[in-house]
């Protein structure tokens, strides 16, 4: 088979390989263009902002995941549009049940052959585990730190009706 039909051949297989590589990773990602225009979003994503993936798109991000009817106030997208570098940012969503779930939201920019952000695509890592131990760990510090206090402020003195008693 002569390299130029292989070529043709692995890049037919590219193309029809994108769709089934996006649906296949299961952390919340989506696409979307330098307007701010759903091009693509898992199940994954559309479950974190209550919405059905297939009618998202097309639809302006702060429209279709946040009810917004202009872009939020804290949008990270602009500053990836504009200065052309990834952006981690720190969020959290709540889900049936009352359970409160945090991620890092990572949108990376996607440039075009004109060297111009095109797109963003965005991947949430979820951190609820390691935000959880690291507020027990506050909380362990805090609870050393008091006892720690009350020891340094040396023996105290207990009545028991038969007279004072220091406790070391």
């Amino acid at each position: 088979m002569p390299k130029t039909d292989s070529k043709l051949s692995l890049d037919h297989m590219l193309a029809g390989l994108g769709p089934v590589l996006f649906s296949s990773i299961r952390a919340p990602f989506g696409i979307f263009d330098r307007d701010g225009r759903i091009v693509w979003i898992n199940k994954s994503l559309a479950a974190i902002h209550k919405c059905d993936p297939e009618k998202a798109v097309g639809e302006f991000c702060h429209d279709a995941l946040h009810g917004c009817d202009s872009t939020c106030d804290a949008c990270f997208f602009k500053e990836v549009i504009v200065k052309g570098r990834t952006k981690v940012v720190e969020k959290w969503a709540d889900f049936p049940g009352g359970e409160r779930r945090w991620g890092e939201v990572h949108a990376y920019p996607v440039r075009g052959l004109d060297k111009n952000v095109s797109a963003v695509i965005v991947i949430v890592f979820d951190t609820t585990a390691s935000k959880n131990a690291l507020q027990q760990q506050r909380d362990y510090t805090g609870l050393l730190e008091q006892r720690l206090s009350v020891k340094e402020r040396g023996p105290k003195k207990i009545n028991l009706n038969s007279g004072d008693i220091a406790i070391p």
